[in-house]
């Protein structure tokens, strides 16, 4: 009797020692079933959201069927050059007026110099008793110093795109501009540029030959104001035709 006990013991003490492994068995059985299910699967990440799979054609930085470096817009059909044709390429690139700035220190003649959303805005002084207020305005670009294949684009135009005050009086206006590239001055332009109406024009400035700006190119724009009531000038910004 007491060796059938004994031996009823031993079975239910194997089969206690059994169950663990048996489980265990299961819980891998489980993980590889779940590994192997298909990649689209959502899976669970960290603070209990989902991820969702990644399309395979993203992985390349570029999804199929996006317009990338192909683009959807077609080629620009470029007008001859403002010569005629002396080059056979360009590019014309404009600057907000906002990046223009008054050159120099505290000019006394200058009432105030503000950005706004639609240009870079400049109040000169009344004029009186043979004082003409007056200030240089900065207009800075980027330039090439060379372009792939040791191409180095040159200037020969400029844009500025003004406004004399929105009075009609024709004041402040441009009287003088100069030209660099970089720290070494180009040409000087002495020519009276103004507006008599609302709104902003465009002028071309004709520096009378091609010249390389590869330090950067700075346009400074001389105003001068005879009115004898404060006036304000408007820059909206000012451009540059690079041609090789």
């Amino acid at each position: 009797m007491k060796q059938l006990i004994v031996a009823v013991i031993g079975i239910l003490m194997v089969m206690l020692l059994a169950i663990p492994v048996i489980a265990e068995n299961m819980i891998v059985d489980a993980e590889k079933e779940t590994l192997s299910q298909d990649a689209d699967t959502v899976t669970p990440i960290a603070g209990g959201r989902t991820a969702e799979p990644v399309p395979s054609d993203t992985m390349s930085g570029v999804a199929e069927g996006s317009s990338g470096e192909s683009g959807g817009c077609g080629m620009d059909t470029r007008s001859p050059v403002l010569d005629g044709g002396a080059f056979t390429s360009y590019d014309t690139v404009f600057f907000h007026g906002t990046a223009a700035e008054a050159n120099g220190g505290p000019n006394a003649d200058i009432v105030y110099e503000r950005d706004y959303s639609d240009g870079h805005y400049v109040r000169l002084k009344a004029s009186s008793s043979g004082y003409y207020p007056a200030a240089w305005i900065d207009c800075p670009f980027g330039s090439y110093h060379s372009k792939q294949g040791g191409i180095q684009p040159k200037v020969r135009y400029l844009g500025l795109h003004y406004r004399s005050d929105i009075s009609g009086a024709g004041f402040p206006r441009v009287d003088a501009i100069e030209v660099w590239n970089g720290c070494s001055p180009i040409t000087t332009i002495s020519r009276t540029l103004y507006t008599t109406g609302s709104v902003c024009t465009v002028e071309v400035i004709d520096l009378g030959g091609w010249y390389s700006f590869d330090r950067g190119l700075n346009m400074c724009v001389h105003i001068r104001s005879e009115s004898p009531y404060e006036r304000i000038f408007q820059i909206g910004g000012y451009g540059a035709r690079y041609e090789w």
